[in-house]
Order: C-alpha cells, then sequence, then structure tokens
C-alpha cells in the first residue's frame, strides 16, 4: 500500500487558532510547526502525509487522530490514535510546495 499528497503551502498561512489548524492537526502538530520559522511549510507538509496515509489504506480516516511526529534524528513517523503503525513516511517541502509519500513496511 502507497500513498502520496501534494500541496501548496499558501494554503496553510493561517493562525494557529484558526478551526481548520484545530480540526486537522493535533497540539504536538501545531506547536512543532509553528515553532518553526514558516508554520505553513510544514503543516501542509504533515496535511500531505496525512492525506498519504488515507490514500494508501483506501478510506477516509479523522485527522486528529492521525499523528505526524518525529525521531531524534528528524525522521518523520506516523502514530494513528496514539499507536505507532508500521508505515514509512516521507516528507518534503518548499517554500511554496509541500509533498509527502506513505509506504506500508
Amino acid at each position: 500500500m502507497i500513498g502520496i499528497d501534494i500541496e501548496e503551502v499558501k494554503r496553510f498561512v493561517m493562525p494557529r487558532a484558526h478551526s481548520f489548524i484545530i480540526k486537522s492537526f493535533t497540539k504536538n502538530e501545531i506547536a512543532y510547526a509553528y515553532a518553526r520559522t514558516i508554520p505553513a511549510m510544514h503543516l501542509a507538509g504533515f496535511f500531505c502525509a496525512k492525506e498519504a496515509y488515507c490514500k494508501s489504506i483506501g478510506r477516509g480516516f479523522a485527522f486528529q487522530k492521525i499523528e505526524i511526529v518525529h525521531k531524534s534524528s528528524g525522521e518523520p513517523y506516523l502514530r494513528i490514535n496514539g499507536r505507532l503503525v508500521k508505515f514509512v513516511v516521507s516528507i518534503s517541502h518548499t517554500k511554496t510546495t509541500a509533498a509527502a509519500i506513505v509506504l506500508k513496511k
């Protein structure tokens, strides 16, 4: 199973209290993104990874239940409902575009 997604970063330029941000991202993801210079870049990457995961399993999923977390090395991985899942995640972004691919191990 594999999923991929690409998004424009400008779509994610909004305050951290915006309802879209609150509905789409976990508190940890929001804190991570807004601690960076360009939060929208990271939010777009997280969104892509969540979309890619849904595509890889062939169905929708509540985005609040999907969380992108990082190892100390910076490598992203997925937690679903707080549990580690056996998927490989790769996220890439520029100032204008973000993309992610998710592959089941």
